[in-house]
């Protein structure tokens, strides 16, 4: 968990129910208890409520460091495996986790904001007590450099992080977090638009818990993002796209938490290599919405396999646009033509100054959707705008052409 300006104390919770009417304490325990977990790892227990079908959200913090874990149904002794998770956003402490064999009534999302004033309940499992409820009120609405959070009065403890906080009506408001280190009764609870937003771009697989551990490329923004997608062992393979490892024209690799990519589709023909194509990857089950996003890709170009000082692109691919780079500064934008099935030029930029050359940094690579036209940027630097067509629920990729070895890291999709 990160600090923000001030010690954490870290604790953990539980889940809620479906109401439509103000209800006391007691009803609410009865309605929403079943929907709620408490999780279990081999370091930490916290707790955790469905929100979906097969699926409940816990803090980040809960697993973090384990590559296995499990929960247990409130007032049951029964253990259920965590299959893995489908979605994370470590910047503000949330994961879905699918669990096996279990499946209970999500939680009812409030659709009222919260106030300050309002009445709130809290279940978790503090100390490992599970089912334990707590009220209290909203005494504030925090923003802490640009990350919100709810501040209440409901006495929270170690062992409560990841529980539901419900309002009068039963319904979920947001997620037991933490508390100050110092200070009286100052508890806090994350906003349940960030689970909202997590469930927008949830993953329709599970991935295993051991990816987190890899600290792979992974990145997260504010609380305007639609999505920060993990790259992980089993990209979808279609076409020329193809999955992690190694064959004749491809070596792919985890290095220092980075993607490594050394394209050899090249052959030597009288002294001088001749290029004979790339490859992409195709990003699986990433949900763009239809306008006003970003995708962005941080990139690293480390060496040429070719001996004569010539370059082969590399970049981003959003749906038939190719926002490609070279080694020595040099950028193009180039379209392919699903009918004749051949690439188009856009626009050949040239040499860029906005370029890092040569691996003597990152390139960070963006494309920004609005209103119809696409800008291009390289490194916070605007290099074109044009009006485009890209098609809802279009693919992203990650391109490398025939000699070049180099690097990706954090890809992010966020909205305007």
């Amino acid at each position: 968990m990160k600090k923000l300006f001030f010690q954490w104390v870290l604790i953990l919770s539980i889940g809620i129910f479906k109401t439509s009417y103000t209800q006391n304490a007691a009803q609410i325990y009865t309605k929403i208890v079943n929907s709620t977990v408490t999780v279990e790892t081999e370091d930490a227990l916290g707790s955790g409520f469905f929100v979906d079908e097969n699926l409940i959200v816990t803090n980040y913090h809960v697993i973090e460091g384990s590559d296995k874990a499990f929960c247990y149904s409130n007032n049951s002794y029964s253990k259920y495996t965590i299959e893995g998770y489908v979605a994370v956003d470590i910047e503000n402490d949330l994961i879905l986790l699918k669990v096996i064999d279990l499946n209970r009534n999500p939680i009812r999302f409030a659709t009222v904001n919260p106030t300050p004033g309002q009445s709130i309940y809290v279940l978790g499992s503090p100390k490992g007590l599970p089912a334990t409820i707590s009220d209290g009120i909203i005494s504030g609405l925090r923003d802490f450099g640009g990350r919100k959070l709810i501040q209440i009065t409901a006495p929270i403890s170690h062992g409560s992080s990841g529980g539901p906080v419900l309002n009068s009506n039963g319904e979920l408001i947001g997620v037991s977090v933490g508390q100050f280190s110092e200070g009286q009764n100052l508890n806090f609870a994350i906003p349940k638009s960030n689970i909202e937003l997590l469930l927008s771009f949830k993953n329709a697989y599970s991935m295993p818990l051991s990816n987190l551990l890899r600290k792979f490329p992974i990145s997260y923004i504010d609380t305007n993002q639609i999505g920060t997608i993990q790259l992980w062992e089993k990209f979808s393979e279609n076409d020329r796209g193809w999955n992690l490892g190694s064959d004749n024209n491809v070596i792919r690799s985890i290095e220092n938490g980075k993607m490594k990519l050394e394209c050899k589709k090249y052959e030597m023909y009288n002294g001088t290599f001749k290029g004979k194509g790339g490859y992409w990857i195709r990003l699986p089950d990433l949900k763009l919405p239809s306008n006003n996003y970003s995708v962005s890709v941080t990139t690293r170009w480390i060496k040429n396999m070719k001996t004569n000082d010539t370059y082969s692109p590399y970049g981003l691919i959003l749906g038939d646009y190719y926002f490609l780079i070279y080694a020595d500064g040099d950028r193009r934008l180039l379209k392919f033509n699903t009918v004749d099935k051949k690439y188009e030029t856009i626009v050949n930029w040239g040499v860029s100054s906005a370029i890092n050359k040569k691996g003597s940094a990152d390139n960070k690579l963006e494309i920004r959707v609005t209103d119809g036209k696409a800008a291009f940027y390289a490194n916070g630097q605007m290099l074109f705008k044009k009006e485009v067509s890209i098609p809802d629920a279009t693919s992203v990729k990650l391109y490398v052409e025939n000699s070049e070895v180099v690097t990706f890291d954090d890809l992010i999709v966020k909205t305007f």
